[in-house]
């Protein structure tokens, strides 16, 4: 390799070692995402559905996320709780295309807007954050939980 070639590259491996943000999707494994959404209560921060903030559709609503014995820790039922009104749903998590994905499905409006695989792009013990790209107009969804 001439040194041409080699400073754009060490600069490159430095951007990636210092902002997480580079890590490949399959350092983030399904059962840590799994492990952190049952272990409280969460609330919605942000959903934006192409570029459309609504993340007031989910304002004061909490979610639990329950595993059940059928799913083990891979998925289960999720609710949703403003105090006065309950929605419930199920989950999944999963390995997909070497990224770790959370599957909700809901049944009502606005809930059912987050009907989707999300990819998780980040996770830690306090935030998730997702992602779903449309299949239909390539648009992009985005999602973060955040831990009460």
């Amino acid at each position: 390799m001439n040194m041409k070639n080699f400073a754009p590259l060490t600069i490159l491996v430095l951007i990636c070692t210092c902002f997480p943000g580079c890590q490949d999707d399959d350092t983030i494994k399904p059962s840590d995402v799994s492990n952190a959404l049952v272990s409280g209560t969460w609330k919605v921060i942000q959903f934006s559905d192409d570029d459309d903030d609504e993340t007031s559709n989910f304002s004061g609503y909490e979610f639990t996320f329950v595993t059940t014995s059928t799913t083990g820790n891979t998925g289960g039922l999720i609710e949703a709780s403003n105090g006065s009104s309950d929605v419930v749903g199920s989950w999944t998590t999963e390995n997909s295309d070497k990224a770790a994905k959370l599957t909700l499905s809901f049944g009502i409006t606005p809930f059912d807007d987050l009907n989707e695989d999300w990819r998780v792009t980040e996770r830690t013990d306090i935030q998730i954050k997702l992602e779903h790209v449309s299949g239909g107009n390539g648009g992009t969804d985005l999602l973060t939980f955040e831990k009460i």
